[in-house]
């Protein structure tokens, strides 16, 4: 196995990306500027996160499309977490037809969905889909709603996913209660259900120390049993790569 196919096998290993960076391959450099800020990050040392964040920029400006590869024509956006692509955004159509080849060129653990969007069924059921840790699909409004949410609920392939946002989908009480019910999404950690009729989304403002959860979380939690994200965050949103890395 090559260092580059143990990132592939292992996404979320922080060791798999250090064993490629000193490989000599090309992303050596990103790899080792985005490991080093997030320990500064991790350490709280936010100034020098921000510096190495400069230059993690001017790398990704004058170097990304290339090291991002043909990943990068298959896909509306990605970007690089821990030295190499591992999120990308794309509709749902282009997941349907393209995910199996994204997933042999690059460690993916967070995507974006986007109209126009095909058969939610479809989308959640393609076998890549097990391999997400984070899952954005915001603004989809009817073409999401109650039946997006129970279909995603009933996923055996959802069960990986630890971050997820929902943001702006019409979910209401029927959509929110399969999501709490669901076997598949009992351990994720983080979900985002803002401008939706039902929304049991805890808060945490770290500014004003203000921190709390709406009734529909604790009537959810009464219903189903606890699950993470109905939790009181210590910080919200958390960092969706952060759940992913090991």
């Amino acid at each position: 196995m090559t260092p580059y196919e143990r990132v592939l096998a292992e996404p979320g290993s922080i060791e798999a990306r250090w064993i490629l960076a000193r490989s000599g391959d090309v992303r050596a450099t990103l790899i080792e500027k985005q490991l080093a800020r997030r320990e500064l990050r991790m350490a709280g040392n936010r100034e020098g996160a921000r510096a190495v964040r400069k230059e993690i920029d001017a790398i990704i400006a004058r170097e990304g499309k290339a090291l991002a590869g043909p990943i990068a024509d298959l896909v509306s956006k990605y970007e690089f977490e821990r030295g190499v692509v591992a999120f990308v955004a794309l509709s749902g159509e282009a997941w349907l037809a393209t995910a199996a080849r994204l997933f042999e060129l690059a460690p993916i653990q967070h995507v974006e969905i986007t109209k126009p969007l095909g058969k939610l069924a479809a989308i959640f059921a393609v076998p890549e889909f097990a391999k997400l840790s984070t899952l954005i699909m915001v603004d989809l409004k009817d073409e999401f709603g109650d039946a997006g949410a129970i279909a995603l609920a009933r996923s055996p392939h959802a069960s990986n996913l630890k971050w997820i946002d929902l943001t702006g989908n019409r979910i209401g009480d029927p959509g929110t209660e399969a999501i709490a019910a669901s076997p598949y999404l009992e351990h994720a950690v983080f979900m985002h259900f803002e401008n939706n009729p039902a929304d049991p989304t805890p808060w945490a403002n770290e500014l004003d120390g203000d921190y709390g959860r709406p009734m529909l979380a604790c009537k959810l939690e009464t219903m189903f049993g606890r699950r993470p994200w109905l939790d009181v965050p210590s910080v919200s949103p958390p960092n969706y790569d952060e759940i992913a890395s090991r």
